[in-house]
């Protein structure tokens, strides 16, 4: 997974992720620590999309975030946002899964999430890594790109019709021919030498 990266909203120090909880799930939180001024912060996000900054949430000196959980992701009555308890069994089904049949990690009893990719990513319906629409389990393609044309670094997919995409083509094409004129010249020297 990729590194989560945040500003500590006191005193402006990078953090970095201390510990992600509900690795399994499709929501993951994430536990991060300021090293300057110690506040602790919690932040949700979708594991299939981006993590670009996601909203920080400050844990209180009761160890509860502003919606009522603790550092682990559990409200007083030891259930998470999702209604699984800590031995992951969901409290309207007295079950390990939900109402709509996933479990902790959501998957269902046959092992695939809601997209239809098993625990291992594989695409049931084209038993490869990737869905009809060409996309992996993470929600990028082949090419390395997401639906929104950003790869996994936050890079966004130059398009061949926008002026900076044309520069750069042109910067490698003026470099090119400067360089095979520094080839020719070096061979004239050569043999006339």
């Amino acid at each position: 997974m990729e590194e989560f990266v945040a500003k500590c909203g006191s005193c402006g120090r990078v953090m970095t992720t201390e510990r992600i909880i509900n690795n399994g799930a499709v929501v993951l939180t994430v536990l991060c620590r300021c090293p300057n001024c110690g506040r602790e912060y919690v932040a949700e996000f979708d594991k299939f999309h981006s993590i670009d900054q996601p909203e920080l949430m400050e844990i209180d000196e009761k160890g509860l975030d502003p919606d009522g959980y603790d550092v682990e992701g559990y409200d007083k009555d030891g259930f998470d946002p999702r209604g699984f308890d800590r031995a992951h069994i969901h409290h309207d089904t007295s079950s390990p899964y939900d109402l709509s049949g996933y479990d902790w990690e959501g998957y269902d009893a046959e092992g695939l999430d809601k997209r239809g990719f098993d625990r291992a990513g594989y695409y049931k319906k084209t038993e490869s890594k990737y869905d009809n629409a060409g996309f992996d389990w993470h929600g990028y393609g082949q090419d390395g790109y997401n639906a929104n044309g950003y790869d996994r670094y936050g890079n966004h997919r130059q398009d061949p019709g926008t002026p900076e995409y044309q520069s750069n083509r042109n910067n490698f094409r003026t470099i090119l021919i400067i360089l095979v004129v520094l080839v020719i010249g070096l061979l004239a020297f050569w043999a006339l030498g």
